[in-house]
């Protein structure tokens, strides 16, 4: 069965991603909606994976929408896909029942996110997790635990990543 909520957050972090001036690949929707996920509870469960908040449930959703059309990918250049509404998201408005706060809190993200690549979202955004799940609001700590969980991001990296996500996160 379709879930056109869950479609409905998909296409509005596109959308949101795209207005920004994002690439608004699978990267990008996913971490966005991961911060959106950190700042109030959506229809996905994350993990933290290899590189950062990943969602298994996004990835299934995203070949469900392209399925009826509703999500199209654009190739350009030699640069993986760029995700955009297609003929079929019209079907999810109509179908969808967001979370009041749901779309602001989209956008917050995707303007967060917009312009960051794909190493700067995974550092960005598993700081937010940190923050987060952890609870935990000093940046020298967040950068810390964040190279512990990731060495290969720098200790400059981190504390960068820290302050913008603890910023975010208004913890």
């Amino acid at each position: 069965m379709i879930d056109f909520t869950r479609h409905w957050y998909i296409l509005e972090a596109v959308k949101d991603l795209r207005a920004a001036g994002s690439w608004a690949g699978k990267t990008h929707v996913i971490k966005t909606l991961a911060l959106v996920n950190l700042l109030e509870e959506t229809p996905f469960d994350f993990v933290l994976y290899k590189h950062g908040p990943y969602s298994f449930d996004i990835d299934a959703e995203l070949e469900q929408l392209r399925s009826y059309d509703g999500l199209v990918e654009e190739r350009v250049g030699g640069y993986g896909p760029r995700l955009k509404p297609g003929a079929g998201a019209r079907f999810v408005v109509t179908q969808a029942s967001p979370p009041k706060n749901a779309a602001e809190l989209i956008k917050k993200a995707a303007n967060f996110a917009k312009d960051r690549d794909v190493s700067g979202l995974e550092a960005v955004v598993t700081s937010a997790w940190i923050v987060v799940r952890e609870d935990i609001c000093d940046a020298t700590i967040v950068a810390q635990r964040l190279v512990e969980l990731k060495p290969h991001i720098s200790v400059l990296v981190a504390r960068k990543a820290a302050e913008e996500a603890i910023e975010f996160i208004a913890c």
